[in-house]
């Protein structure tokens, strides 16, 4: 009988901060890839910024038996004990994973956001949808009418 432990760590990788294009895939794709970096101004020197340490713990229990004159062995393999979410990539305008600093650029967001509000996900759209078929109206024009609306029904 015995235990494994497997701890796996890995510094960051360099990577330029830089402006972008608006063609970003968000980080649920498992890639965040910038559309065409033809079109991006680095906004420091090639390969000065770092992305964050990754580490990992696995672990592995098993026990040797004996099962009619034939020795095996069984065990429990876990992976990421430590449950940790590491970062793999970042948005190379922000240096973060998760925001790619579109809705903080007024010149590359006002249009949508005008067009949308800056609270309009999914769930609110679909939200403002069933509010337009249940109330009958054409359309809930603002997030602000939707919430007006759904508390007075």
């Amino acid at each position: 009988m015995g235990i494994n432990l497997l701890f796996t760590f890995n510094s960051g990788h360099n990577y330029t901060l830089s402006t972008g294009s608006i063609g970003q895939q968000g980080s649920s794709t498992g890639a965040l890839v910038e559309s065409d970096q033809r079109f991006a101004n680095p906004l420091e020197s090639v390969n000065e910024s770092t992305t964050p340490w990754v580490f990992n713990l696995d672990a592995r229990w098993y026990k040797d038996i004996a099962i009619g004159g034939l020795n095996t062995e069984i065990y429990i393999y876990v992976q990421n004990v430590l449950n940790t979410k590491n970062v793999i990539n970042v948005y190379r305008r922000t240096g973060n994973a998760s925001d790619d600093g579109f809705l903080n650029n007024p010149d590359l967001s006002s249009g949508t956001i005008a067009a949308y509000g800056r609270d309009m996900s999914i769930f609110t759209r679909w939200q403002t949808l069933w509010t337009a078929v249940r109330t009958g109206t054409s359309r809930a024009t603002t997030c602000g009418e939707f919430r007006a609306r759904s508390v007075s029904a």
